[in-house]
């Protein structure tokens, strides 16, 4: 598993630059936005009955030209299904801002997500974070 987790990395890391080098992003700047140190591996048991979730994306760190979509699970109605996943994040003291969203920290972010839980029931997600503060 170890191993796993230390390949899931260098190809998180390479998928990171290959985005950041195409939206001209400091690599200096922006280093910080990926963390290794923040980064897990999930596993899901989806039985027939399950239903998908909510993922975060890169959308405040592209001006919203990368974009997570809602992540849906397909069942399978006769056996479970099971995913491994790998997640990575920013250092949490880490400020991700842009023109279109408010300067906000992981740390932020996953303290709106928690208050989003509690008050709303799901996520919201980046959204509660635009500039405007906006909900779409």
């Amino acid at each position: 598993m170890e191993e796993y987790g230390r390949h899931q990395a260098r190809l998180a890391r390479t998928i990171y630059e290959a985005l950041s080098k195409n939206l001209n992003l400091d690599p200096v700047k922006t280093k910080s936005y990926l963390s290794e140190a923040t980064g897990f591996i999930r596993v899901h048991r989806y039985p027939g009955i399950a239903e998908g979730s909510q993922a975060w994306g890169v959308g405040a760190i592209s001006e919203d030209e990368y974009l997570s979509v809602k992540h849906r699970v397909r069942v399978n109605k006769q056996e479970d299904r099971i995913s491994l996943n790998y997640f990575v994040f920013p250092d949490y003291d880490t400020v991700i801002q842009s023109s279109k969203y408010g300067p906000f920290t992981y740390t932020d972010f996953c303290e709106q997500a928690q208050k989003d839980f509690e008050t709303v029931g799901f996520k919201i997600g980046l959204a509660g974070f635009k500039s405007n503060r906006a909900i779409n």
